[in-house]
């Protein structure tokens, strides 16, 4: 008992930054009931799960384990596929089944490929119950027993989507501010430019599956494809992105290290920045 008095006092500062994000955890988890419940109190079998939840919950697994990252000057953001079976579970399964098969699906994608556990596994969970929660309530408050495939549920999935994604940055961005992380302005703006516009694209594409389920389900391999390619279009973007980053990053240290320097030196500082633009592989390193 001493040894661990000891060790907790040595360490409070991680401790106490433990216990935030256990208390964070916590109220999130709060958070995503509080939302769903009333749904479920309305109509418990509602929830019971059917053919569709079944089919979806391993496709919400796999769209956690497929994660693009997106590189920016100081850090990366990652954006997994979850919009396509968001979509089609705010499409095909009633707000308390979607909240499950969202969660459940998410968290054994996490489990199994990220080898997610403890706290971390907690975190993820509760964060995840929050997305779904908030898209749920947003979707069938502006749907209001329309006709999913029409304008307005085209409209309300992407408010949906929207207002799930702000809502984990801004659980994200808390968590950061709790353990005393810092994330740059700039580098928040970047993130958040990025998650709208892949979201987007995501969305728009799941919108074409839910309606070929409905429509023309033969059709859905050609579609297959499109998502199947959607992939390694999103991890060459990042690629892109990344190689940018990294040369935004070397010309800000060159014109640093010009106004360091003497003005005797200047001449040779701007030759080396001469090269570098000049030699590919000089910008890769």
């Amino acid at each position: 008992m001493t040894g661990e008095t000891g060790a907790s006092r040595a360490g409070g500062e991680p401790a106490s930054e433990h216990r935030r994000i256990w208390l964070l955890t916590s109220a999130m988890a709060g958070a995503a009931v509080l939302i769903a419940a009333p749904g479920l109190l309305r109509d418990p079998a509602s929830g019971l799960p059917d053919l569709a939840w079944l089919a979806l919950v391993p496709v919400f697994a796999l769209a956690e384990v497929v994660v693009i990252h997106h590189p920016t000057k100081r850090t990366a953001h990652g954006h997994s596929l979850r919009e396509v079976p968001a979509v089609l579970g705010l499409t095909f399964l009633d707000p308390p089944q979607y909240v499950t098969a969202y969660v459940a699906g998410a968290v054994l994608g996490l489990v199994v490929a990220g080898r997610l556990r403890g706290s971390r596994l907690a975190y993820n969970g509760a964060l995840l119950a929050v997305e779904a929660a908030l898209g749920a309530v947003t979707y069938q408050a502006l749907l209001q027993g329309g006709d999913p495939l029409s304008f307005r549920g085209w409209l309300a999935v992407l408010v949906a989507v929207l207002v799930a994604d702000l809502g984990a940055a801004a659980a994200v961005t808390l968590t950061f501010r709790l353990t005393d992380g810092a994330v740059g302005r700039e580098a928040r703006e970047l993130g958040l430019r990025w998650a709208v516009v892949a979201a987007f694209v995501s969305t728009c594409v799941a919108l074409l599956v839910a309606t070929l389920v409905q429509v023309r389900p033969a059709s859905l391999p050609l579609l297959g494809v499109v998502i199947v390619l959607l992939v390694p279009a999103y991890r060459v973007y990042a690629s892109l992105a990344r190689g940018h980053a990294r040369t935004q990053l070397l010309y800000r240290f060159v014109d640093r290290t010009s106004s360091a320097v003497p003005a005797d030196d200047v001449r040779s500082t701007n030759r080396y920045s001469s090269w570098v633009r000049a030699c590919p592989r000089a910008r890769d390193t």
